[in-house]
């Protein structure tokens, strides 16, 4: 379903309604309940901000009556937008799961925050995925192959998938090397 941020009808009538309808075409309960859309701290077109998120009567408020009425087991949201954004929603400790961009083109979600120097091109996530283990998450990895741009595959909307300054044509090698760990990211449901 979907949230208008802009609607005067309430977050949690909004989701209750949306929820109600795809549990009825899916014919079945589901376990990971998650907020999937960018996070902005500008208030950007077509994204969320923290506070909208976490304040009172908020999303996540919304979200946690709807999983204690219908017995979800998590809620996660997925880690788009502005990275400070992110990491102020990952820090509320109201979330059991997360969905991380990372990928051998944009690895930084895996770097510590305010590490020097920062990548030249393509979005800084630095600290996310740190966040993410400090308050326990599950993680999930989205975009692995960077929209197709590291299975060869053409895309004509590759570019689009991308995060903020990213350049497909990056060599991935020249990336991989900024891991600070080999990491499994697993999420089992």
């Amino acid at each position: 379903g979907t949230v208008n941020s802009e609607s005067s009808e309430p977050y949690y009538d909004q989701m209750k309604r949306t929820c109600e309808e795809s549990l009825a075409r899916l014919g079945y309960g589901i376990d990971l309940f998650q907020l999937h859309g960018r996070i902005s701290t500008d208030g950007a077109p077509r994204s969320l901000t923290p506070d909208q998120i976490l304040r009172p009567n908020g999303i996540l408020d919304a979200m946690e009556k709807l999983r204690d009425e219908w017995k979800y087991k998590w809620l996660g949201v997925t880690c788009l937008g502005d990275t400070d954004g992110i990491i102020e929603v990952l820090s509320s400790g109201r979330l059991d799961a997360c969905q991380i961009y990372i990928n051998a083109i944009n690895p930084t979600a895996a770097h510590k925050k305010g590490r020097k120097p920062a990548p030249t091109s393509g979005q800084d996530f630095a600290g996310v995925l740190d966040t993410a283990k400090k308050k326990d998450l599950g993680v999930i990895a989205i975009r692995t192959l960077a929209a197709g741009a590291l299975a060869g595959a053409p895309s004509p909307n590759a570019r689009a998938m991308l995060t903020a300054n990213t350049d497909p044509a990056d060599r991935s090698e020249e990336h991989t090397s900024e891991l600070q760990s080999p990491m499994y990211l697993v999420c089992s449901l």
